[in-house]
């Protein structure tokens, strides 16, 4: 690809980007817009999902989003401000580009005696997910790696959004 076309590619990219956040043009107030295009094309295998304009109301016009640097092997909390009361759509992205590395996300329980933690989302490097979360369940974090690397920590940059 050369680079008027990289160029031409990445503007669109952004301008697509932007209206689907209502940055330019006119948006609905109150909702969340979701625009999806998933495809898999791998010899026999074949599968394509395309959802377009998939609106969801926003009760509560509550966002908190950060990076933060997720241990290996301990559970740690995500750490999410006030503003948001109660979770709604989430946004989870890997910033680390090591393919050997991961960040599980999911719930994390102590009691007396017990310890339960169910990861449901696995990410390696640079992937990401968008996930409806349980309204009041805390979201945990830990990273971990697939080859004998000790890990310092996976930075997992994450969007909530109130609902």
């Amino acid at each position: 690809m050369n680079d008027e076309l990289k160029f031409v590619f990445v503007v669109s990219c952004v301008v697509a980007v932007l209206l689907t956040l209502g940055i330019l043009g006119a948006r609905a107030a109150d909702e969340i817009t979701i625009d999806l295009f998933f495809q898999l094309d791998n010899d026999d295998l074949d599968f394509q999902e395309t959802i377009t304009g998939y609106t969801v109301d926003q009760r509560f016009a509550g966002l908190a989003s950060g990076v933060q640097s997720i241990q290996t092997g301990a559970w740690e909390q995500i750490v999410i401000p006030v503003d948001v009361s109660s979770n709604g759509y989430a946004f989870f992205r890997t910033t680390t580009t090591n393919s050997w590395r991961y960040v599980d996300i999911g719930t994390h329980r102590v009691g007396s005696g017990y310890t339960n933690s169910t990861a449901f989302v696995r990410l390696w490097g640079s992937e990401m997910s968008l996930v409806r979360l349980h309204p009041t369940n805390a979201i945990y974090a830990r990273s971990g790696t697939s080859s004998n690397e000790a890990v310092t920590g996976v930075n997992l940059k994450w969007a909530i959004l109130e609902d």
